[in-house]
């Protein structure tokens, strides 16, 4: 079933892709580089 979506449409898995990719980034950046800086700030 998708793979006929990515058959008909093949700009469809490069946009995908880039969304997904955006939003794991952005999960990522939160839980690396955020989420340590929150709890230094609740323990002070």
């Amino acid at each position: 079933m998708l793979f006929d979506v990515f058959q008909q449409y093949p700009a469809a898995m490069p946009i995908l892709a880039t969304a997904g990719g955006l939003i794991i980034g952005s999960f990522l950046n939160v839980v690396i580089w955020r989420y340590p800086i929150m709890l230094r700030q609740q323990m002070a």
